[in-house]
C-alpha cells in the first residue's frame, strides 16, 4: 500500500512515497482516508485485498479546523452566490482530497483511475467489474470524463452498453444529470485533466461542482446497478465539530429560492442532452 500526503494550499507534496521504479497496475486505485481513521482504512483494505485490488492511500485533508480566510483557493463570495452559503471545513477537505487524488492518478500515466472514499463498500465482483469496464472502454472508447459507480438512484439516463463478469451484469449509462456523492469514481485521463483545469476557485462542494461541470459538456457516465455502496459510517472528512453540516445561520436571504432555481436550471440542461441523445439514437436507427 502506497501512502501519499500533500500540502493543500499549494497542492505540493510534503511527504510522498511515489512509484519509484515500480510498474503501475493497469487500473490504479486510490483510497481517500483521513489520518487516524485506521479502522476505516483496515476495512476497505481487507475488502480490496480480497478482490486483488492493491491501492494507494491518499491522506485526506482535514478541514475540520480550517480557517476559510487562510485558503486562497476558496471563494466565499462565489459560494454564497452559487449555493447560497459558505462551505464548512469538511466540505473544503473533501474538495481538496479529490483534487489531489486526480493529480496522483494523472501522475501514474494510466488511462483510467479508480478513486474510493474509505467508507466505500464493494459488491461481490467490484474490482473485476471495473476492470472489465476499463477494458471495454479501452477497446471501444466513448467520450466521457467521469464515471459514477455508487449511486442507486439516478435520473436523466441514456443506456450506452452492458458489461458483465460471469452472470453479474451491469449497464453503462450516459448520466446527463450527474449523481451526487463521491464514494466511488472512475476517472478517464482527459476527465481528470479537465477537472483540474476548471475546479478552482472553490465555489461549492466537490460533488456539486462535478454535477455543474458535467452538465455543461454531457461527459458524465454512470453504472447501474451500482458497483459500490457506502458502509453507512458517517464521513470523517465531512464531520465538523460543533457545526451542523448545513449551517443555516450563514445562508443568504431567499436561500430556498436560489437552490430551487439552480436545480431547475440544471435539470433543464440535462433534459436537453437527454432529448438530443435519444433523437440521435432514433435517427441512426432510421438511416
Amino acid at each position: 500500500m502506497w501512502i501519499i500526503r500533500y500540502k493543500p494550499s499549494k497542492l505540493i507534496y510534503y511527504k510522498a512515497i511515489l512509484f519509484q521504479g515500480k510498474r503501475m497496475p493497469e487500473l490504479p486505485i486510490f483510497v481517500v482516508n483521513l489520518d487516524g481513521s485506521d479502522d476505516r482504512l483496515s476495512k476497505i483494505s481487507t475488502a480490496l485485498n480480497a478482490q486483488g485490488g492493491s491501492f494507494t492511500r491518499i491522506s485526506a485533508y482535514d478541514g475540520r479546523k480550517a480557517n476559510q480566510n487562510d485558503i486562497p483557493e476558496y471563494d466565499s463570495a462565489g459560494c454564497r452566490n452559487y449555493i447560497g452559503r459558505d462551505l464548512n471545513g469538511g466540505e473544503i477537505g473533501c474538495y481538496f482530497s479529490h483534487i489531489f487524488a486526480a493529480k496522483q492518478f494523472l501522475a501514474t500515466g494510466a488511462k483510467f483511475g479508480l478513486v474510493l472514499e474509505d467508507d466505500a463498500e464493494l459488491s461481490t465482483n467490484a474490482i473485476a467489474l471495473v476492470k472489465t469496464l476499463v477494458a471495454q472502454q479501452t477497446k471501444a472508447p466513448k467520450k466521457w470524463f467521469l464515471c459514477h459507480l455508487a449511486d442507486p438512484k439516478m435520473n436523466f439516463l441514456s443506456a450506452i452498453e452492458t458489461f458483465a463478469v460471469n452472470d453479474d451484469r451491469r449497464t453503462l449509462y450516459r448520466a446527463h444529470y450527474f449523481p451526487m456523492t463521491t464514494t466511488a469514481l472512475l476517472w478517464s485521463r482527459t476527465g481528470a485533466q479537465e477537472f483540474l483545469n476548471t475546479c478552482l476557485p472553490m465555489q461549492c462542494p466537490v460533488d456539486n461542482f462535478m454535477r455543474k461541470w458535467l452538465i455543461t459538456n454531457d461527459c458524465g457516465i454512470a453504472v447501474q446497478p451500482p458497483i459500490f455502496s457506502t458502509t453507512g459510517a458517517s464521513s470523517e472528512i465531512d464531520r465538523v465539530a460543533n457545526v451542523k453540516k448545513r449551517n443555516k445561520g450563514k445562508r443568504v436571504p431567499f436561500f430556498g429560492a436560489k437552490k430551487a432555481r439552480r436545480i431547475i436550471g440544471e435539470k433543464i440542461k440535462a433534459s436537453r442532452y437527454l432529448l438530443c441523445f435519444r433523437m440521435r439514437k432514433f435517427f441512426s436507427k432510421q438511416a
